[in-house]
């Protein structure tokens, strides 16, 4: 349900709308960019490393570190709760004014991207709609989630959104 602001000076009372409610949220909790953001890019790549055997893997497990959403349509995972909401730099289209950071396990490979499925995947995105769907699904209680990134394609560009995975016949 809409807050209300208070009357205007002619009585009328303005409704707040929840999507710029939300973006207050987002932009109170957000974590002003630090040494800590860089820590947990490096950490990530650190704990791919550390469980290496193969020398191959050893020299690759630092090549990726977070991945942007945009260049992982189509890929399916499994979203976990809990994300970190980060200040967007200026330089960035980011409407909400923040972009957030999620773990995700990965459901399927996507090999460009040093992906295999199994893996512990950090992903950031600014995309609105990623963002207040990551958001409402945790809100009530949904998370973990098997999910898809999709690209779908607009005047301006591609928007992402969240879908469910294509459904698949189980293996016994």
């Amino acid at each position: 349900m809409p807050s209300q602001q208070p009357a205007t000076r002619d009585g009328s009372v303005v409704e707040t709308r929840v999507s710029e409610s939300f973006r207050e949220w987002l932009n109170r909790r957000a974590v002003e960019e630090d040494v800590n953001r860089s820590y947990d890019v490096a950490a990530s790549q650190l704990d791919r490393m550390l469980v290496q055997t193969d020398e191959d893997a050893i020299m690759a497990s630092d090549e990726f570190g977070a991945h942007q959403a945009r260049d992982l349509v189509g890929f399916e995972f499994e979203a976990q709760p809990g994300f970190r909401v980060v200040k967007s730099s200026e330089k960035f289209d980011a409407p909400l004014g923040v972009y957030i950071q999620f773990n995700a396990s990965a459901l399927s490979a996507v090999p460009e991207r040093g992906i295999a499925i199994g893996d512990e995947v950090l992903i950031s995105t600014g995309a609105t709609l990623i963002i207040g769907k990551l958001r409402t699904l945790e809100a009530n209680n949904y998370l973990p989630k098997k999910l898809m990134i999709a690209g779908i394609d607009a005047a301006n560009g591609t928007v992402l959104k969240l879908r469910n995975p294509p459904a698949r016949a189980e293996t016994a």
